[in-house]
This record gives C-alpha cells, structure tokens and sequence, in this order.
C-alpha cells in the first residue's frame, strides 16, 4: 500500500526498538524454481544484510547505554566529591574550634562550604581540584600545629600535676 521503502523502514524500527522479526522473502521463494542460482544468492544477501542491520543496531544501542552509564557515573564522582569537601572543610571548622577553646596559640583559617544550590554543580570539578590543595597544604600546617598544641598541653598538665 505504502510502498517497500515504508515497510522496510518501518521494520528496521521495529527491529531497533527491540522486535526482531524473521525476514521474509516470499518473493524469492517464489522465483526459486524459475531462476534457482539468483533466488538462492538473493536469499543469502537478505540474510546477510538483515544480520548486518542488527548488528548496527545492537552497536548503537550499545553505544548510547555506555553513555549514559558514563555520564550517571560522573555526576555522582563529582557529587562525592563536593560532599567529601564539605566534610572535610566541616572538620577544620571543628579543628579551629576546638583549638579556640583549648587556648591555642594559633588560629587556624577556615572555611565553609555551601552546596545548597544545585546549579553551581557544574562549577564544581575545577572548584574542587583548587579545594584540594588547600585542604592539603592546610591539613599539614594543622597537623603540625595541633602536635605543637598538645605537646604545650601535656607540659602545662604535667607542670599542673608537678604543683599539686
């Protein structure tokens, strides 16, 4: 009714949305007994053809399902990411503190994380990568002196302790 062009279009998307229907070529069967080499070979080239279409097919759905997995899969690293900053800034924050309350000699720099906003993820992989190093560089002068801090703890105890 519509033509060989609609029909074959419109089985090549059934086939690519997941029906795979068994070719059929009436017309060749038919021509078997008239013209045997040209019917066969005919037959053989639908197969193949069909079977190469499929195997496209399958590549592309392939293709498309790689893509998305990787893309799913970098939002939610990038999203760790923000969330494994936060904590850790989180954690200086504490640190700062903690070191304000014991007395201290230094005051440690700090700041806060903000990831309310969901359009800002975007901005976040560069963003994080800055955070990194100064989480870093900040972790190592805070180790450095928060050992400072507790050595002048435990003299002024022992000093304390020594009085008594």
């Amino acid at each position: 009714m519509y033509g060989s062009f609609f029909f074959f279009t419109m089985n090549t998307y059934r086939q690519a949305m997941g029906d795979p229907q068994a070719i059929q070529y009436t017309f060749w069967v038919d021509q078997l007994e008239e013209h045997q080499a040209a019917a066969r070979f005919m037959s053989g080239m639908i197969w193949l053809l069909w079977l190469v279409n499929q195997y496209v097919i399958i590549i592309f759905a392939f293709n498309f399902m790689v893509s998305v997995i990787s893309q799913s899969y970098e939002e939610s690293l990038n999203k760790s990411l923000i969330v494994r900053y936060t904590f850790r800034c989180e954690r200086v924050m504490e640190a700062s503190i903690f070191t304000k309350l014991v007395g201290a000699a230094r005051t440690l720099q700090t700041f806060s994380l903000s990831t309310n906003n969901s359009s800002d993820l975007d901005k976040w992989p560069g963003f994080v990568q800055s955070i990194k190093s100064y989480v870093r560089s900040e972790n190592i002068v805070l180790r450095r002196a928060l050992s400072e801090s507790v050595t002048d703890l435990n003299t002024k105890i022992d000093s304390k302790t020594a009085a008594l």
